[in-house]
């Protein structure tokens, strides 16, 4: 089971909690005061499903139920940038479709006993509630290793679902066919599930699919021209699902596919794609969106990608692709986004990004990226996003970026910059997040980020780094989130900051 409870704007959330399984002296409360239990974390089994949605959003106090709309049996906060991260996983229920926050430190802290008198009370309420009470349910989200096919009889009511992930389940071929009368089914994740060549033509029954995502299956080649069926298909994940060029001659006649993704795994065995396979790419009527990471293709297989005059979304993550290559993508008129991490590119291949005037968004780093790239990408005035990791910049190439004034996120963590190159980001005002996380930094670079009144996330690192450094960051009125580890900064120092900003989440700690 799992809940999202709350009574008007006091709103009091439950994160991840198994009725059977947890007692109410397991509640934890993190530190923008939402609850959750823990012992979900450990994932569920199918019997489980049928008894799922037990509770629902409530006002105990007015006795007024409110529909529930969504419940996701997992979450995984999003990780900055250059910057690995591991969250716990928890279960949440979402009341209304209304935004909630997403949880990035899971704290100890327990709640009063008045609260825990208060879930008592609702859960009480709402031991008979089961899953095909809930017909207005429209996303759901199972991410539970122990579920299998058994579990998926209980959503054939789902009428009105429109989102559903099985990824990381146990459902196979044969629970899919519980899903034949979802018509309304519009999302549908089966990520890394026993999926095979006969699943795939039962989901190619629910005709009315945007997206589809069937990464690390045991799909092939023949069972994708049951996809040829889905005709409003605009999105397909097949990363690391044995395509091959076979595959995507079949793919070409989806006539609204603009999101492909057909990178792969490096340890898996599978048909390559070839020069031949890339080229048909260009034939594809509506693709503006490929993602191509960690296939096996260099320069000349980036050459089959001239004229695709759609593109604005190009992934290349972990190729083949050398500073001859990058020329080819001056005849991308569109492209937009562009991701070059863990490539064999140097400063001087960035050259041949200047021909792109409306890229937004780049991801360099992992490879030889210094302060002769930075000079290379002083041009690109309408960069919104760019992310630099673990490369060679210094203070004097962060100096060349100082016109960028349209960035919004600026990620350049495990560089060489110190904290007096800090001051060539004062013109940035329109930054949101940053993070210069194992730099340099020291007390004076936290005065600077005073004027970026924006700023709303921050990565900071750096043993020059003190609790009066800190006091600095109270000038952030918008700062909501706060990463520092490895500095001379106390819990003392933290606390004295979150007086001025009671709603900043801070993650501290040497790691």
């Amino acid at each position: 089971m799992g809940s999202h409870w709350g009574e008007g704007s006091g709103a009091i959330d439950v994160w991840g909690w198994n009725g059977t399984e947890a007692r109410l002296s397991e509640v934890r409360r993190d530190a923008q005061g939402y609850y959750f239990i823990h012992s979900l974390l450990t994932a569920g089994h199918s019997r489980w499903v049928g008894s799922l949605f037990r509770f629902t959003r409530k006002d105990g106090r007015s006795g007024v139920a409110q529909a529930l709309y969504s419940y996701s049996g997992a979450l995984t906060p999003p990780k900055p940038i250059g910057q690995p991260t591991s969250y716990p996983v928890a279960a949440t229920f979402t009341a209304n479709k209304r935004a909630r926050p997403t949880p990035r430190i899971l704290a100890a802290a327990r709640p009063t006993k008045a609260d825990l008198t208060y879930l008592q009370s609702i859960s009480d309420e709402f031991q008979e509630m089961e899953v095909e009470d809930l017909a207005t349910l429209t996303d759901l989200d199972l991410r539970a290793k122990a579920i299998d096919d058994d579990g998926m009889v209980h959503l054939r009511g789902l009428k009105q679902l429109r989102t559903l992930s099985l990824r990381e389940t146990r459902v196979g071929d044969a629970g899919l066919e519980n899903l034949a009368a979802l018509t309304s089914l519009r999302n549908l994740d089966l990520i890394r599930t026993p999926l095979t060549d006969a699943g795939l033509e039962t989901v190619s029954r629910l005709t009315g699919l945007n997206q589809l995502n069937i990464d690390t299956t045991l799909v092939t080649v023949s069972g994708l021209r049951a996809l040829r069926k889905l005709r409003w298909l605009n999105m397909l994940t097949l990363h690391t699902t044995d395509v091959g060029d076979a595959g995507l001659a079949v793919l070409k006649d989806l006539p609204e596919l603009s999101y492909l993704d057909i990178g792969k795994d490096p340890a898996f065995e599978s048909e390559r794609i070839t020069e031949a396979g890339l080229k048909l790419l260009k034939t594809f009527p509506s693709l503006d969106k490929l993602m191509l990471g960690w296939l096996k293709i260099g320069d000349n297989g980036l050459a089959q990608l001239r004229g695709m005059s759609k593109l604005y979304w190009l992934e290349l993550t972990s190729t083949d692709i050398s500073d001859a290559g990058l020329v080819h993508l001056q005849t991308l008129p569109e492209l937009r986004q562009l991701e070059l991490e863990q490539t064999r590119i140097t400063d001087a291949g960035l050259v041949h990004l200047k021909s792109i005037p409306k890229l937004k968004y780049l991801f360099l780093g992992h490879s030889d990226i210094g302060d002769a790239a930075m000079a290379q990408l002083a041009p690109l005035k309408n960069l919104e996003v760019l992310a630099v990791t673990k490369g060679n910049v210094t203070d004097a190439g962060l100096a060349h970026l100082r016109g960028l004034t349209q960035l919004d996120r600026l990620f350049l963590p495990d560089n060489k910059i110190t904290g007096a190159g800090v001051a060539n980001l004062q013109r940035m005002t329109r930054l949101n997040q940053l993070n210069l996380y194992y730099n340099k930094l020291d007390n004076a670079s936290l005065d600077v980020l005073k004027a970026l009144p924006e700023l709303g996330q921050l990565y900071i690192s750096g043993d020059q780094i003190t609790d009066a450094g800190l006091v600095h960051l109270k000038a952030l009125k918008n700062l909501r989130y706060l990463h520092i580890s490895w500095t001379k900064a106390t819990q003392a120092g933290i606390d004295n900051l979150k007086k001025s900003l009671p709603n900043l989440q801070v993650h501290f700690g040497d790691h």
